[in-house]
C-alpha cells in the first residue's frame, strides 16, 4: 500500500500512541483509601475480567479511529505495478525551457536529468499489458510530441532521448491545456492517466501567479507525478535586452554604431554590489568591445553603454550583434543576438497637400516644404526617399511602403483613415504628427488620441503667448534614445527657435512620454508607444509636435 500524502499521513499514524499512553497513565493513579472502599473492592474483584475487557476494547476503538483518520489524510493506494491488473496511461511533460539549462554539479544541465527521470519512468512501461505513453513539451509554445498516448513505448523512448533544450520560457498552463483533449475519452474501461511532470520548477519554469487548469475527466482518474522542486540557491545573471542606439543602419559602408545592454540578475547576491563583465560585437568582424555593468546593492537591473563596428555590406549583408557574459548557474542565457536592420534607403511619407510648384519665397513655405527641405536639402535624397501624398490618397498599400510618416494635415484625416494609420503604427511605423498653423477649434484630437491608443488630452484650441517662449533645453532627459543623436547639441540647435503659439498636451500626472518642454512649462514634443485596450504595447511609435 502507497499514500499519495505520506507525511502527513506518517504524522496522523503517530498520533495512535496517544490512546494508549493516556490508557497506561490512567492504571498508575493511586487509590486513597476511606471508610467504605473494602465494598468497592470486592465489587471489583467479582467483575474484575468484565472491566478490563470493556477497557481494552475502548482502547482499541480509540486506536481505530486514530488509524482511521490517519487513512483519510495520507489517501492510501493499493496495489503497485507489479500487481496491477489494467493497462497504464502515462503522459510526460517535460520540462525544455532555458530555466532547464541550470547547472547540476559542476556541469551538467538540469535538463538532461530531466530526461533521464523521463526515461526510467518509460522503462517501468510494458507494451505487453496495453501499456501506453505521451510527451509534451513545455518550453513557449508547448508541443505535443505524442498526444494521444502511444503504445509505441520505443518511440516515445527515442523522441525524449532526441529532445533538444530551447532558450524560450516554460508555460506549464498551457501545456496541460493541450492535454485536455487527447484526456478525454468515450471509452467505458479507459485506464487511469499518470501524469509526470519533470521540470526544476525554478523561476522561468512557471508562473506561480497563474493558476494551472483542472484536469477533470468523468470516469477517469487522473494521477499525478511532481519531481522535487530543485532549492539549491544560486546567482544568475541573465541579457535581457540589446537596444542598438540607431535601430536601423542606413548605407553599405562600414561604420560604428554604439548599443544598451540590459542586465538582469536574480538568486542569492541580489542583496550585494556586483560587477558583471560584458562582451559586445558584431558578425564579419573581429573587433569587440567590453566593460563591466554595475549592480547596486538590491537591484536586480544594470545597463551598459557599448560601442561595436559594423562591416561593411560587402563582408556581411545582415550583420548580427552578439552581448556574452562569463559562465554562472544558467549559462543559456549569458549570450543574446540581435539582428541589425541594413537598409539602402528609408521610405518617407509627407502627408500633406501638393508642394507648391515653381520658385517661391520663403513666406509663403508651409509646414509641408519646411519637413522637405529638412529631411532632403539636397537634390538627392540620399539616404531618404521622400514619399508625397495627400490626406484623401492615404491607403493600406501605400503605407504598407513606408517605414515613417509626416501627418502635416491631421485635420483633413478622414475616420477611416485614422483606423490605416492605426494599422502603420501596430506593424512598427514611425507617426509624427504636427497640428496645422490654424486658430480655429481643433476637432481632430479626439480622433488622432483615441484610433492610436493614446492617453494624451491635447488643446482644442491654440494657445498664443505674451512673450515668444523657447526651447527648455535642460528639459531634455539624457537617458532618452530618440534625441540621443543631438543631445550634446541640442542646446545650441534650440538657441535661435522662438514660439509665440502651441497646441500643447494637456498636463497629466505621467510625463515618461514628454522629450522636449518649453520655457512656459508646456509640451512641446511627446512620443508613445501605443497600447491595445488590453494594455500589450505596440511596437511602433507616435510622436507629438
Amino acid at each position: 500500500m502507497n499514500l499519495i500524502n505520506p507525511i502527513l499521513g506518517a504524522l496522523a499514524f503517530g498520533f495512535v500512541a496517544l490512546p494508549i499512553i493516556l490508557h497506561f497513565l490512567k492504571r498508575k493513579r493511586k487509590p486513597i483509601q476511606w471508610g467504605a472502599m473494602r465494598f468497592l473492592v470486592e465489587a471489583y474483584r467479582r467483575k474484575r475480567r468484565r472491566m478490563t475487557l470493556e477497557q481494552l476494547l475502548l482502547l482499541l476503538t480509540r486506536c481505530a479511529l486514530v488509524v482511521l483518520f490517519a487513512l483519510a489524510i495520507g489517501r492510501p493506494i493499493f496495489g503497485s505495478a507489479s500487481t496491477r491488473t489494467g493497462p497504464t496511461e502515462l503522459y510526460i511533460v517535460l520540462d525544455d525551457s532555458i530555466a532547464s539549462a541550470a547547472r547540476q554539479g559542476e556541469s551538467d544541465e538540469a535538463f538532461e536529468a530531466l530526461k533521464a527521470q523521463a526515461v526510467a519512468l518509460i522503462d517501468t512501461l510494458s507494451p505487453e499489458s496495453g501499456d501506453r505513453a505521451g510527451l509534451v513539451l513545455m518550453s513557449s509554445p508547448p508541443r505535443p510530441i505524442i498526444a494521444p498516448a502511444s503504445s509505441d513505448l520505443g518511440a516515445v523512448r527515442r523522441a525524449i532521448e532526441r529532445a533538444e533544450r530551447t532558450d524560450a520560457a516554460g508555460d506549464l498552463h498551457a501545456a496541460l491545456e493541450t492535454l485536455e483533449q487527447s484526456l478525454a475519452t468515450d471509452e467505458d474501461d479507459a485506464p487511469a492517466v499518470t501524469l509526470a511532470i519533470l521540470s526544476t520548477l525554478r523561476a522561468g519554469a512557471i508562473d506561480p501567479e497563474r493558476p494551472l487548469p483542472r484536469l477533470i475527466n468523468e470516469g477517469r482518474d487522473v494521477r499525478l507525478i511532481v519531481v522535487t522542486p530543485d532549492d539549491t540557491p544560486t546567482s544568475n545573471v541573465a541579457i535581457a535586452a540589446i537596444e542598438p542606439v540607431r535601430s536601423v543602419v542606413l548605407g553599405e559602408a562600414e561604420r560604428d554604431g554604439q548599443a544598451l545592454v540590459r542586465l538582469e540578475r536574480s538568486g542569492a547576491r541580489v542583496g550585494e554590489a556586483e560587477r558583471v563583465a560584458v562582451t559586445l560585437g558584431a558578425t564579419g568582424t573581429s573587433a569587440t568591445s567590453r566593460g563591466e555593468a554595475e549592480f547596486a546593492p538590491g537591484a536586480t537591473a544594470a545597463e551598459i553603454m557599448l560601442g561595436f563596428v559594423l562591416p561593411a555590406a560587402e563582408n556581411v549583408s545582415q550583420p548580427v550583434l552578439t552581448a556574452t557574459l562569463p559562465d554562472d548557474a544558467n549559462i543559456a542565457d549569458n549570450t543574446a543576438a540581435l539582428p541589425i536592420d541594413r537598409r539602402g534607403a528609408l521610405r518617407v511619407g509627407i502627408i500633406a497637400s501638393r508642394p507648391l510648384v515653381g520658385q517661391v519665397g520663403i513666406d509663403r513655405f508651409t509646414s509641408a516644404d519646411w519637413v522637405r527641405l529638412a529631411l532632403a536639402p539636397g537634390e538627392a535624397s540620399g539616404e531618404l526617399r521622400l514619399v508625397d501624398t495627400t490626406p484623401s490618397a492615404i491607403d493600406a498599400p501605400r503605407l504598407a511602403t513606408l517605414d515613417a510618416a509626416f501627418l502635416l494635415e491631421p485635420d483633413a484625416i478622414a475616420g477611416e483613415s485614422w483606423f490605416l494609420l492605426r494599422r502603420f503604427v501596430d506593424r512598427g511605423g514611425l507617426l509624427v504628427v504636427m497640428p496645422p498653423a490654424k486658430d480655429s477649434v481643433q476637432l481632430w484630437t479626439d480622433a488622432m488620441t483615441e484610433s492610436l491608443g493614446l492617453d494624451w488630452q491635447i488643446a482644442r484650441e491654440p494657445v498664443s503667448a505674451d512673450e515668444p517662449m523657447r526651447i527648455d533645453a535642460g528639459s531634455h532627459p539624457p537617458s532618452d534614445r530618440l534625441l540621443a543623436m543631438i543631445a550634446g547639441e541640442l542646446e545650441q540647435l534650440a538657441s535661435s527657435v522662438v514660439f509665440e503659439k502651441t497646441l500643447p498636451i494637456l498636463p497629466t500626472e505621467s510625463d515618461d512620454s514628454v522629450l522636449l518642454t518649453l520655457t512656459n512649462g508646456s509640451v512641446l514634443l511627446a512620443a508613445k508607444h501605443p497600447a491595445t485596450p488590453s494594455g500589450r504595447t505596440l511596437p511602433g511609435l507616435v510622436v507629438y509636435l
